[in-house]
């Protein structure tokens, strides 16, 4: 159970975080 939550955890942890640096760098 826990490896199944955390893959997701990790997923959404760095696609949320990359679009708002990408944003940034470009600004």
């Amino acid at each position: 159970m826990a490896d199944a939550t955390r893959p997701r955890l990790y997923l959404a942890g760095p696609e949320v975080f990359r679009p708002d640096a990408a944003a940034e760098g470009a600004r």
